[in-house]
């Protein structure tokens, strides 16, 4: 009987909805997909977990599943023997408590990580496909020594995001995209936005939006009382009278909790809101637009 592709994931922490938590359950419990559970087709055969988050899972992950878990990267891809005995290799540096360098890069150890797979590689002279999660290193000369160090050993790399791997329900003809948008001047912009899907099929559109002054926009937003027990208002004011004033309360997940419309005029103005339904306690965010002869205005 053939034994099974063999894969070595190495990680720098692993709790839940972590980018290990994300992918390495893949590979241990199957793809969920609409029309149910995809079994892996590979096997999970070792883990070594670089530090171990007060909200752990991959410890108990492991030991249910059966998988070995190691304390150093060399005992991982040799599954505890003198040599290379896996067949391919997760590595996925994301997340931990790790330095910050001076210009706010998170200092991952991701090089570090595979210079040590690199070695093993080296020294057994057999070549595995390794995997890389998200970007390759946080500094450019670590990440081109990776490059360059993967083609001399002839090491099939590849990096990219864990998220195509993450099932969801979400509709993927549509979305949100949020880009913040710094320094505009005040005026009229024209904002356009292409996209192409993963058959290079192509779309744009475009929106016009009007960047206010300081004097002129929506400001003075609050909701009183902060905490509310039945309901409370939304206050604020308009430098100019808006006749479509739209009000959206978000759970701190983003699921939509309520809409409220309205109007309002030059100066103070209040909406009350009395929720439908009961609440869970906790924080929630809200969003009031107002539109005007000039333009919206978004708080």
């Amino acid at each position: 009987m053939k034994r099974p592709f063999r894969i070595a994931a190495i990680v720098t922490t692993f709790f839940p909805e972590s980018h290990a938590g994300v992918l390495v359950t893949k590979f241990l419990r199957g793809f969920p997909t609409d029309e149910g559970l995809i079994p892996p087709r590979t096997q999970l055969a070792s883990l070594s977990i670089d530090q171990i988050h007060e909200r752990d899972v991959g410890l108990q992950l492991a030991q249910q599943s059966d998988v070995p878990v190691f304390e150093s990267i060399r005992a991982a891809l040799t599954l505890g023997g003198p040599d290379l005995a896996v067949d391919a290799v997760l590595l996925i540096g994301e997340h931990g408590d790790y330095p910050v360098s001076e210009l706010g890069q998170e200092m991952l150890p991701r090089r570090y990580f595979f210079e040590q797979i690199c070695g093993l590689i080296a020294e057994a002279g057999r070549p595995v496909p390794v995997f890389n999660d998200k970007f390759l290193a946080y500094r450019w000369e670590d990440a081109r020594w990776m490059y360059e160090t993967a083609r001399t050993l002839e090491i099939p790399l590849w990096a990219g995001s864990a998220m195509p791997l993450a099932w969801t329900m979400a509709d993927y003809r549509k979305g949100d995209l949020q880009v913040q948008l710094l320094g505009l001047e005040p005026g009229k912009h024209l904002l356009q936005v292409e996209a192409w899907d993963t058959y290079n099929n192509w779309a744009s559109e475009s929106i016009a939006f009007r960047v206010a002054h300081a004097v002129d926009a929506l400001g003075n937003v609050q909701f009183y009382p902060n905490p509310m027990r039945d309901g409370g208002h939304f206050t604020f004011s308009l430098s100019q009278g808006s006749h479509a004033v739209h009000i959206q309360v978000f759970a701190i997940a983003g699921r939509l909790v309520a809409e409220l419309q309205g109007t309002g005029t030059e100066g103070y103005n209040q909406i009350a809101w009395r929720p439908d339904q009961e609440l869970a306690n906790g924080t929630y965010l809200y969003k009031i637009s107002a539109g005007g002869p000039e333009g919206s205005f978004v708080a």
